[in-house]
């Protein structure tokens, strides 16, 4: 009796936890036939052209780079976009603050030219733009036309008294900047008076593109200047030739300090777990080369992260965590006053409950992919969710693992966060997207409606998603 008893045991608990097991397979299958419904209903709505969604980062960003125009940090013009901004997203019915950006040293541009007097017969203007951070001057000198810092050292008995040029090739951005961050440095050690650097770009149609420099301690300061594509290429074949090269460079610039800002922060509150953040966003401040710079890097970014959260927000969705909204002031400059720098130092005490940090800076082409960067078990995590979801939503469903951090999201990265981005559609070196970068062509031309609504999509997807999640997405 006793074993037939047992028996009986074991079987009620084989079964007990067979429906278990069962009762949890089918809540797991209808919450993916629920999510999968609501993803359906955010791409629907904004795919309706009757629908308020439907364009409306384009028309958003459209009012702000025509309205303001390009926004250099510190500028009078990027404080009245944040601002509006501010105001836009309060007249929206979202919860919204400004958080100060404090006591960084503003960088201001003045005049600036550049004149080639020899081997012309006559004088003549270059397309030219000071690097952001450069000393002025007014510098008249004979050229030194180089391919590499290699070259340079090779050449380094010439350079004394010399403007040196660096005609170095478009390898990828990574490699590329260098020249861009320390040309000045290299060329001033050997005795140089300036530098020119060609754009760090693939492709030009004329058109200089700047970005920041820097200098070094007990290394003299020289002005330094971006040239466009075709004019480093110009110069690299007169001096092959054996042509004197004599030019005037002259530069305007001023460094004003104390200068302050504001990160644009609204939020979705969490209706079960607030204090759990997920963060998403991109930077408001852009350089200033042409009337609309700024466009793409990086109005496209802040937008559709702003329109994902507001997209969710009115659609009636009450995720448990905290969906966090920044557009953050100084990413440009980067460093540590910036305002993603100052936002994960301000915010160092919830660091641990910082969910994810997702930053838009790469253009918003057609999302094609995502970057992750975080451990292990996160990276499989966001791997399921992306599988068991993102077919639907224009198949985003591949992941780049240790591809997920960007400048500003890093600050909140170094906290053990995981890091994620959206990838558009370009080449593994982002050739479209620096072929625009940094320069005058870096306008709503480039800017797609249809692609930005996808990207809204996709993002608010994702933070629906991660932000409703029964079990958070893990930091190892």
């Amino acid at each position: 009796m006793a074993n037939q008893i047992l028996v009986f045991c074991l079987l009620a608990l084989a079964i007990t936890g067979s429906l278990a097991r069962f009762s949890d397979i089918r809540k797991k299958y209808s919450d993916i036939q629920r999510n999968q419904q609501i993803l359906k209903n955010l791409k629907d709505v904004v795919e309706d052209p009757a629908s308020q969604f439907h364009h409306s980062a384009y028309r958003r960003l459209a009012y702000l780079v025509d309205t303001y125009g390009p926004r250099l940090w510190g500028s009078q013009s990027l404080e009245l976009a944040i601002q509006d901004l501010a105001n836009q997203i309060k007249e929206d019915g979202i919860d919204v603050r400004l958080e100060p950006v404090r006591n960084f040293t503003k960088w201001v541009r003045g005049q600036e030219s550049l004149t080639l007097f020899e081997p012309r017969p006559f004088p003549q203007k270059l397309k030219m733009i000071g690097l952001g951070r450069s000393v002025g001057g007014n510098v008249t000198a004979d050229a030194v036309v180089v391919t590499s810092f290699d070259d340079l050292q090779a050449k380094a008995h010439l350079v004394p008294g010399k403007i040196v040029i660096y005609a170095v090739p478009w390898v990828n951005y990574e490699t590329t900047v260098a020249y861009r961050g320390s040309g000045a440095i290299e060329a001033a050690k050997l005795g140089a008076v300036a530098a020119l650097v060609r754009s760090i770009t693939p492709f030009s149609i004329e058109s200089p593109h700047t970005g920041s420099m820097s200098y070094a301690a007990n290394v003299t300061q020289i002005p330094a200047a971006a040239i466009a594509v075709e004019d480093a290429e110009m110069f690299l074949r007169m001096f092959e030739r054996g042509q004197r090269i004599r030019l005037n460079l002259y530069m305007e610039s001023w460094n004003v300090p104390n200068a302050n800002s504001f990160n644009v922060v609204a939020e979705l509150r969490g209706s079960v777990y607030p204090e759990k953040i997920l963060v998403l966003g991109g930077h408001t401040d852009s350089w200033d080369v042409g009337s609309q710079t700024g466009a793409n890097d990086d109005g496209g970014g802040f937008v559709t992260c702003y329109e994902a959260l507001r997209l969710i927000a009115k659609s009636g969705l009450t995720p448990k965590r905290t969906i966090r909204f920044i557009a953050w002031s100084g990413e440009e400059y980067g460093g540590s006053l910036s305002g993603a720098s100052q936002y994960a130092n301000d915010h160092k005490d919830e660091m641990d409950n910082h969910i994810v940090a997702f930053e838009s800076d790469l253009g918003s082409r057609t999302p094609v992919a995502w970057g992750f960067s975080g451990g292990q078990n996160g990276l499989n995590y966001f791997q399921d969710l992306v599988s068991t979801y993102f077919k639907p939503i224009y198949n985003i469903t591949e992941v780049l693992d240790g591809e997920g951090e960007m400048v500003d999201s890093g600050y909140i990265g170094s906290y053990g966060v995981p890091m994620v981005r959206n990838i558009g559609q370009d080449t593994p070196s982002n050739d479209y997207y620096f072929t625009f970068h940094h320069s005058a062509g870096d306008s709503m031309s480039v800017m797609d409606p249809d692609q930005m609504d996808e990207n809204v999509v996709g993002i608010a997807s994702l933070f629906y998603l991660l932000a409703d999640a029964d079990v958070a997405l893990p930091r190892d």
